[in-house]
Order: structure tokens, then sequence, then C-alpha cells
């Protein structure tokens, strides 16, 4: 259940898109310093994420190599 608190934190329901574009470098600062924040915003949407909407296999596999970067026990199912 997500609670009212967590409806307002925009990484506990993202769709495909909005994952891909959370998880882009950011092409405005030093590369290393855009790695930084990069694994740091990786590692909130992996806290956060509870629900991911209207994605493709693109976006699932995406998850997927955050999760297992994060050394999470990774299954995906699907049609």
């Amino acid at each position: 259940m997500i609670s009212n608190e967590e409806l307002d934190d925009p990484y506990v329901c993202m769709t495909g898109e909005e994952l891909e574009e959370a998880c882009t470098l950011e092409n405005d600062k030093p590369l290393t310093l855009a790695e930084e924040r990069l694994a740091q915003r990786k590692k909130e949407v992996v806290k956060k994420l509870q629900i991911l909407a209207r994605t493709s296999p693109k976006y699932n596999k995406l998850l997927i190599e955050i999760l297992k970067e994060e050394n999470r026990i990774v299954a995906a199912t699907g049609s």
C-alpha cells in the first residue's frame, strides 16, 4: 500500500520513460559529477520505486540493470 506521503514522491510511481529520464546523465555538468549524480539517482529510484507503469522491454531492462547494480535479487515477468 502506498501512503499519501509516498504519492508525492516522484520516484514511487513512474512510467518507463520517466525512469529512463531519471537515470540519464546530465549533459551540462562535467562527466565525473554527472556520473556521481546518476549513481545517486539510481539509488533513489531503487529505494523508492513501487510502480513502473506504461513500460516496454527497454525500460524493464533498465530497471533490472539498476537493481542488479544495487545487488538486489531480480526477476521479471510479462507478455
